[in-house]
C-alpha cells in the first residue's frame, strides 16, 4: 500500500511539473521562473490563514486576515462591465481580482465571489483555494444587484459607495468540515440555528461550469503577474 502511494504522490508531482512547463512555454519564460512564483502564491495564501484538507482532495485555507479591497464603481463595475448574478465577473469579482485594488489580486488567476464569501484560486498552485468572508456592506450591495435583475429594473446600478473595504477572517464555525452540527446565527436581528458549512441565506449564486473555480482559469491573468514580477526585477 505504501508504495502505492509513494507512486502516486510521485505522479502527481510529474503532471505538476508538465503544467507548469506548459505555462512557462505559453508566456516565454523560464520554467523555475514560474516554479518559483507557484512556490510563492502557495506560501502567500496559507500565510493567511488556517489550512484544511477538504473530503475532496483540495486544501482550503480559511483566512484569518482583514484584507482591504479597493472598490471604485467606475472601474470594477461600469468600465468593466460588470455582470449580474455571475459569481466571476461581477463587480466585487473584479475589484478582487484587480491587483491595485487587492492585493490578493496578483496572486489569484480566478476569483469567485457568493452570497459571502470570496474565494480565490491559482492555476499555479490548483489543488489550494483560499477563502474570505465578504463584509455586511458588500452582501447587502450584491443581493440588491442580483435582485434587481428578478424585479426587472431598468438602468440597473450596483449600489456601493467607492471606497476601502476589508474582506473578513473566515469563522471556524463556517468550515466545511463542521457541515454535521449546528449553531446560533444572527441574522438581522434574529438568532437562526443554522447548519455549519451551510450558508444561513438562501443561496442565490451557484457554482456552474463557468463559473466553477476548477474551470475559471485566467491566462491573461497569469501574463499580467508575471510582468509585473519582470518589471520589479528590472526596476
Amino acid at each position: 500500500m505504501a508504495a502505492k502511494a509513494t507512486k502516486t504522490k510521485h505522479h502527481l508531482s510529474a503532471m505538476m511539473r508538465e503544467k507548469l512547463a506548459r505555462i512557462a512555454r505559453m508566456l516565454g519564460e523560464p520554467v523555475a521562473e514560474i516554479a518559483t512564483l507557484a512556490k510563492r502564491t502557495e506560501e502567500t495564501f496559507r500565510s493567511l490563514g488556517r489550512a484544511r484538507k477538504h473530503t475532496r482532495g483540495r486544501t482550503i485555507v480559511y483566512s484569518d486576515e482583514r484584507i482591504p479591497l479597493v472598490f471604485t464603481n467606475a472601474k470594477h463595475v461600469v468600465k468593466s462591465l460588470a455582470m449580474v448574478k455571475d459569481p466571476v465577473d461581477c463587480g466585487i469579482a473584479k475589484c478582487a481580482k484587480d491587483p491595485d485594488a487587492c492585493w490578493v489580486g496578483a496572486y489569484a488567476t480566478s476569483v469567485h465571489v457568493g452570497n459571502s464569501t470570496v474565494t480565490f484560486w491559482s492555476e499555479l498552485c490548483p489543488n489550494l483555494v483560499l477563502k474570505c468572508m465578504l463584509p455586511m456592506p458588500l452582501r447587502a450591495a450584491i443581493k440588491d444587484w442580483d435582485e434587481q435583475v428578478k424585479k426587472k429594473v431598468k438602468n440597473r446600478r450596483f449600489k456601493l459607495a467607492d471606497g476601502t473595504y476589508f474582506l473578513s477572517p473566515y469563522p471556524p464555525s463556517m468550515e466545511h468540515h463542521n457541515t454535521k452540527k449546528k449553531y446560533r446565527q444572527i441574522v438581522e436581528g434574529k438568532t437562526k440555528v443554522v447548519t455549519r458549512g451551510k450558508n444561513f441565506t438562501k443561496p442565490t449564486r451557484r457554482l456552474t461550469v463557468r463559473s466553477d473555480i476548477a474551470m475559471a482559469v485566467s491566462a491573461a491573468g497569469l501574463q499580467k503577474q508575471a510582468g509585473k514580477q519582470a518589471r520589479k526585477k528590472s526596476a
